[in-house]
């Protein structure tokens, strides 16, 4: 689930790791051995290089960009992703923050038989850093499924993800999401995830299982949407800007 960390950094109950009325600039550097979206690989099971560059300001706006290598098919078509976003977050009491999100996706090799661009909006509540409900909705979705070709179509996805803290660096999660997308094919599908991940600043390490039910894979086939393990690595620098 691609936003995960930048989202539960928003939408966490807790402060932001920066000082009030500070602007703050963060990298983000890392590799996975296989790029999962929504259950889906993006990679055909390859690896994928990924960067993240963001400003925040107090613990309120996100702005920045986010990019991947990427091979979702076989053939032509896109051979890197670029995802620019801005958002703002908000508690709602002591425990509960929501949170807003523009993204705008660029697949700048995108075949010329389909425009792979689009865009969403995301909103996120959630309770301190332990659960996180998430909304994305698109206007203009894209894709290939169930042997058809939909273009510029609504989607919308609904996600729900639980992180529980296990000892020291140690920290367990799991999610579940459904992506609507009967304005493209008339159906929608199921995904999962479960993954540790090992916290060791700068470095962050994640093992996770990614999986769907069989009404994806009856929309995009076995080798996209079968059950897979990837595993990650992500070195994370920064700091505060008075």
């Amino acid at each position: 689930m691609k936003w995960l960390g930048l989202i539960a950094a928003l939408s966490s109950g807790l402060p932001a790791p920066c000082a009030r009325a500070d602007d703050r600039f963060d990298v983000a550097l890392g590799v996975t051995s296989d790029y999962v979206l929504r259950g889906l690989t993006q990679t055909q099971g390859d690896a994928a290089v990924q960067a993240d560059l963001h400003w925040q300001h107090d613990d309120t706006w996100v702005a920045g960009v986010w990019m991947s290598t990427m091979n979702p098919r076989r053939g032509r078509g896109p051979t890197s992703e670029f995802d620019l976003y801005a958002g703002a977050s908000r508690n709602l009491g002591d425990d509960w923050r929501a949170s807003l999100m523009a993204v705008h996706y660029v697949f700048p090799q995108d075949s010329a038989r389909l425009r792979w661009d689009y865009d969403e909006l995301i909103a996120s509540v959630g309770f301190r850093d332990l659960l996180i409900g998430t909304v994305a909705w698109s206007p203009n979705a894209s894709g290939f499924g169930g042997g058809q070709i939909a273009s510029e179509r609504r989607a919308i996805s609904y996600e729900l993800m639980g992180h529980w803290p296990l000892r020291q660096r140690w920290l367990a999660s799991a999610g579940a999401g459904y992506y609507d997308l009967h304005d493209l094919f008339d159906t929608g599908y199921v995904y999962w995830s479960v993954g540790v991940t090992f916290d060791w600043a700068p470095w962050k390490a994640t093992l996770a299982r990614y999986g769907t039910n069989d009404q994806a894979k009856a929309l995009y086939g076995e080798a996209i949407t079968q059950d897979r393990w990837a595993a990650g690595i992500t070195w994370q620098f920064g700091g505060a800007i008075r």
